[in-house]
């Protein structure tokens, strides 16, 4: 689930964005993906700080015990040592304007509402300032082309994601949350 992810343009990412330039300079916020997100490259990601949502960079992908980097967290694996602290106490949220998920035949679906940013809920290990994307199990329509889907949640709900340490994770099934076929299949 959620092998890669796309951002297009929207004016409340373009927000988040602007904050962004502020912290780390045009240059690395222009090498951001702004269309298709990959593993292992930077992303676009909220942290709760002085009680409000702050953007941050943070590369895809957190930091596997042996080697390699693990893109996707199990929400009933966050118990296990390698994931427990960060999810009590670093908890993000990725922004994404969809995600793509490939079927059994391997081909590729575009993912999404059309109109609205998708907030995952993920974690992230602050020394290597990189984050994991948290699954669950799929809802529908997600669930006619794969087992396990992002963990989405509401403006609100991120907030109260990131915030409050005890706050469950609630996944939502956002409104008009649409999939069709995409022509690429890589």
């Amino acid at each position: 689930m959620c092998g890669r992810f796309y951002v297009e343009e929207d004016e409340e990412l373009l927000e988040y964005y602007d904050q962004l330039v502020k912290q780390y300079g045009t240059e690395s916020v222009d090498a951001l993906s702004k269309d298709e997100v990959f593993p292992s490259e930077n992303a676009l990601v909220l942290v709760e700080q002085d009680d409000t949502l702050t953007p941050r960079i943070m590369k895809w992908g957190y930091p596997k015990w042996d080697k390699g980097i693990i893109i996707n967290t199990r929400i009933d694996s966050l118990h296990k040592p390698i994931y427990k602290e960060n999810y009590e106490k670093h908890r993000c949220v990725i922004c994404a304007s969809g995600f793509y998920e490939w079927n059994s035949q391997h081909q590729r679906y575009a993912v999404s509402t059309g109109q609205s940013v998708l907030y995952f809920a993920g974690i992230y290990d602050k020394d290597t300032n990189a984050f994991s994307i948290l699954t669950t199990d799929s809802i529908p329509p997600l669930s006619s082309i794969h087992h396990r889907s992002p963990v989405i949640l509401t403006r609100n709900q991120a907030y109260q994601y990131c915030k409050y340490p005890n706050h469950p994770v609630i996944h939502t099934n956002p409104e008009g949350l649409w999939m069709k076929e995409d022509t690429k299949t890589a």
